[in-house]
């Protein structure tokens, strides 16, 4: 499993300093403080703090990146609340040096980017300072909500060329969770895609607008739901049938079209629950309903990480017990950053087939606002905030 797989591979590094060599001229090796948007308390707005130390690489695989622009997420909102908060420390303190030199709080959220590469650790090979670089971060790993960050190489990619910094931060993250559903776990790909039914249970978000594009760019029949208002929004990225899920009849209407070979479920809370929309894969073709909303991460916060991932791993395997009676698969699917998935991205964009959809874009200085904006819900595409121009 891709998330097993990043835990396994982290490993514990001594202090590695790096030389001054590795900072080109133009950028000012003198600097070392930076700002950052920090919460200090779980349910608190963010806080800027103005003289931060900037981060120094320590592992020979991270890359330290000049952050022009990032994006809020929803989960950015929801572990501002304390989500997820006991299985990422485990994860934290496991990619520690020291098991109990981790500080939960303060913490600084975001989980993507777009910038440019600062200096590399010395086992970095693809990428050079002044490379114009996007990247998804991951959950346990301090985040983009600032004027810099570090992250692994294996997370990051050159950014697509026809973008500006701006639209792309809008991509990386959800990028990597629809890659991780409907490539890694459901194992779709530009060689097999074509002609296959996928159903997107919500395609007005940040994950829908990608899934859809994504599926179209490989060739699938995308049949999607949304809201009225954001039906034209939908069309335009290519959707082959859409649904208001809020019209009389749209139950009625999406069950007429069962016989999906893929169903993607990126709806919190969804009305649409499995034993419903599972009728609708295809039986006895392998099938596969794949869900990005877990209870494994809230499960831990409840029962602990022990008692909660027994919980959700009991849930799972009950639901794929019910589904394989029919020949379908259920599935969850984690938000998992990946480079190379970044980089196929990267080139569908410059081709025209992806296009990022920006809901609103905000000032650095703004970013308390782009939480509430992202917490209000119901938006048309990703929230973005311009951090600063990498020199």
């Amino acid at each position: 499993m891709p998330i097993l797989d990043m835990v396994l591979k982290s490993c514990k590094w001594n202090f590695l300093r790096r030389s001054l060599s590795t900072v080109p001229p133009t950028k000012p090796a003198a600097k070392h403080s930076m700002q950052r948007w920090q919460i200090h308390n779980f349910g608190s707005e963010p806080v800027l703090e103005t003289s931060a130390r900037v981060p120094v690489i320590t592992n020979p695989d991270d890359v330290l990146i000049e952050i022009a622009a990032a994006s809020v997420n929803p989960i950015d909102v929801a572990m501002a609340a304390g989500y997820g908060r006991r299985s990422l420390n485990l994860l934290r303190r496991m990619n520690s040096s020291t098991w109990d030199s981790v500080n939960e709080l303060p913490l600084t959220l975001g989980r993507d980017c777009s910038g440019c590469v600062l200096a590399t650790g010395k086992n970095v090979k693809a990428f050079q300072p002044g490379d114009e670089v996007w990247s998804a971060v991951p959950a346990h790993r301090e985040g983009t909500h600032a004027k810099f960050v570090i992250t692994s190489f294996s997370s990051v990619s050159k950014k697509p060329a026809s973008l500006s910094h701006a639209d792309a931060a809008s991509l990386p993250y959800v990028a990597c969770t629809v890659w991780s559903a409907l490539c890694t776990v459901s194992g779709l790909d530009h060689h097999n895609t074509h002609g296959q039914r996928v159903l997107v249970l919500a395609g007005s978000g940040g994950i829908g607008n990608f899934a859809i594009q994504l599926m179209k760019a490989w060739g699938a029949e995308v049949t999607t739901l949304c809201a009225a208002d954001g039906i034209d929004q939908v069309a335009s990225l290519g959707a082959d049938r859409i649904i208001d899920y809020q019209a009389e009849g749209a139950s009625e209407e999406l069950r007429s079209l069962a016989g999906f070979d893929v169903i993607l479920d990126n709806v919190p809370k969804s009305s649409v629950t499995y034993p419903d929309a599972g009728r609708l894969l295809k039986s006895w073709k392998c099938s596969k309903y794949v869900s990005v909303v877990t209870p494994l991460l809230s499960n831990t916060d409840a029962y602990g990480v022990l008692g909660g991932s027994v919980a959700a791993l009991g849930e799972l395997a009950l639901r794929g017990l019910q589904s394989s009676r029919e020949g379908k698969c259920y599935r969850w699917a984690l938000f998992v950053p990946n480079g190379q998935a970044l980089a196929t991205v990267a080139g569908l964009v410059d081709r025209g087939q992806i296009k990022p959809v920006v809901d609103t874009v905000f000032d650095f200085e703004q970013m308390p606002l782009a939480y509430e904006h992202v917490r209000s819900g119901h938006l048309r595409g990703k929230t973005v905030v311009n951090v600063a121009k990498c020199r």
